[in-house]
Order: C-alpha cells, then structure tokens, then sequence
C-alpha cells in the first residue's frame, strides 16, 4: 500500500468530530398545516425547478469498424489456402442441371414408325410428369417453359444414363 493512503488513514483514524441529530416527524406537522390548492400551486410555480429533474440518458454504443479490425488481422495467402482446403464443402455449391427433354429408347434398328411412336409415347407422358411432380422423380417440377427445374447430378444422371 502505498505511503499516501496509509498516511490518510491514520489521519482520519486521529480525527475526532461532534455530531447533533434533531429529528422531525412529518406527522406532528401535517395537522398545523391545511394548504389550498391555490397556495400549492402557486409554490410549485416558484419553485418549479426544485421539482425537476435535469434530463439524461444512458448510453453505451460499439462502433464496428472493418478497417480497425482489418488492421489488428493478419492472414497469410498460406492460412487463407489452408482455411479453404479444410472448409471446402462450405464453399461448394452442389452441380445441378435443367432436364428440358423426355427421353424414350429406341432401337438401333427401328422401323420409320417408331420415333414417331416414340414421340406420341413422350407426348402423353408430360401431364403424367406434372402431376407426380412431388414425387421421388428426376422430375420435381415443370417450369413454366415446360421444362423440369434444376435437379443435382445424383438425382438426375442415373436415370438419364439408363434412359
């Protein structure tokens, strides 16, 4: 501790003080006094900034700055890599592909008749398609050019590769 303070406490410590105490009750006084409202009013006015408080506030903020933290930050091109190379699927988006045709096999050698048998078959399949659009399907829904929405590559390539 050092010298100052405990100099000031000893100090305080050899002080001696006399105090009185004259207590009043508000209660012994209350029936003596019978004020009009005029009389309040008119000492409210007079006094009025005795019954007022001085406005405040309280108020704690935090600036956010991107240069002041940019500053205290260093990443090497190294860190950067290595942060990517470990969060890679954070910054991978899944491959998806738009499926805008209906594909019906065919033979090798089929007859002039087929494709056009085929494209019948293809034809009455569509409404089929929009109605089991909610269904496990690599069609999960007809856009409104008609074609199917993007689907990912493990729910669409399957199915076009057996087709």
């Amino acid at each position: 501790m050092p010298a100052s303070v405990v100099d000031r406490v000893i100090m305080l410590g050899e002080q001696t003080r006399e105090s009185r105490e004259l207590a009043f009750s508000p209660q012994d006084y209350a029936s003596k006094v019978s004020p009009a409202d005029a009389q309040l009013a008119e000492y409210y006015e007079r006094n009025a900034a005795a019954f007022s408080v001085p406005e405040s506030a309280r108020v704690e903020f935090l600036v956010l700055s991107n240069d002041a933290v940019a500053g205290q930050i260093k990443v090497s091109a190294e860190e950067a890599r290595a942060y990517y190379e470990q969060n890679q699927a954070r910054f991978a988006t899944a491959e998806q592909r738009r499926a805008s045709h209906i594909l019906v096999k065919i033979k090798a050698a089929a007859s002039q008749a087929e494709p056009k048998a085929a494209r019948s078959r293809a034809q009455s399949m569509l409404p089929r398609l929009r109605e089991n659009a909610g269904e496990p399907h690599p069609v999960t829904w007809i856009g409104p050019r008609g074609d199917a929405a993007a689907n990912d590559r493990a729910n669409t390539a399957p199915r076009k590769d057996q087709a």
